[in-house]
């Protein structure tokens, strides 16, 4: 056992005399740079893709959000359009359907149908209280 501890103590001086605790310093320093190094970089071109992930997943629902509001904007037209030629849409119905199609930016087009169709409406009315 003696023998052991005393070659674990020569290992020992061996290593932290002063020309080998000066190169472990140094490549452990170096080492410590270049890791730094590494990780910087690896940081910022992982901050560099996320943000470019961020800016398109941001175009892509800006993209998704007009398309849902044209989407929106169709379902009303032909709702409208599909209720006067069945006459199945009352003039309050209608008028609803008609303000949530021009807050959308609906077309002219259907506003004329919408008017033909209430001035038919009311022609009916009047003819039925006379």
């Amino acid at each position: 056992m003696n023998i052991l501890a005393q070659d674990i103590l020569r290992i020992i001086t061996h290593i932290f005399n002063p020309g080998n605790l000066t190169i472990l310093v140094i490549l452990s320093g170096a080492f410590f740079k270049a890791w730094n190094a590494v990780t910087k970089k690896i940081t910022e071109e992982l901050e560099n893709k996320f943000n470019e992930l961020d800016q398109r997943l941001n175009t892509i629902e800006l993209q998704m959000s007009g398309d849902y509001n044209e989407l929106q904007k169709e379902v009303l037209r032909l709702q409208i359009l599909e209720g006067i030629n069945s006459r199945r849409l009352s003039s309050s119905e209608l008028l609803y359907f008609a303000d949530k199609y021009h807050k959308l930016g609906g077309n002219s087009f259907v506003s004329k149908q919408i008017n033909e169709f209430l001035n038919h409406q009311k022609l009916i009315e009047t003819e039925k209280e006379e």
